[in-house]
């Protein structure tokens, strides 16, 4: 679910899609009724995404995009 919505920040911001993970790694779930943020970094062909909560990072790594 939450690389599902990397993916569509991903095109909404780009119009592109991911290609291949490069890397990810999740740190803590994402708890039913906890919002969480999306922070991107970077361009194609590479983005580095970061997933957090008011309690920390759940989730990060790396995605290649391509149209």
């Amino acid at each position: 679910m939450q690389l599902e919505a990397v993916a569509g920040m991903i095109r909404a911001r780009h119009s592109l899609r991911i290609a291949r993970i490069i890397d990810a790694k999740f740190v803590a779930p994402l708890e039913p009724g906890v919002e969480a943020e999306i922070c991107l970094e970077g361009g194609p062909p590479l983005c580095r995404f970061e997933i957090r909560s008011a309690t920390g990072v759940l989730a990060h790594g790396r995605v290649e995009v391509c149209a």
